[in-house]
């Protein structure tokens, strides 16, 4: 159950890294358009 709970925070953070990441190409394609 507590390896569950690990698994589903590193998803969490996972999916944060994505979103900031896409935001962050998102802005930089932008820039470079």
């Amino acid at each position: 159950m507590r390896k569950q709970r690990l698994l589903n925070d590193i998803q969490k953070i996972l999916a944060l890294n994505l979103s900031i990441a896409a935001s962050f190409w998102g802005l930089n394609t932008q820039a470079f358009a």
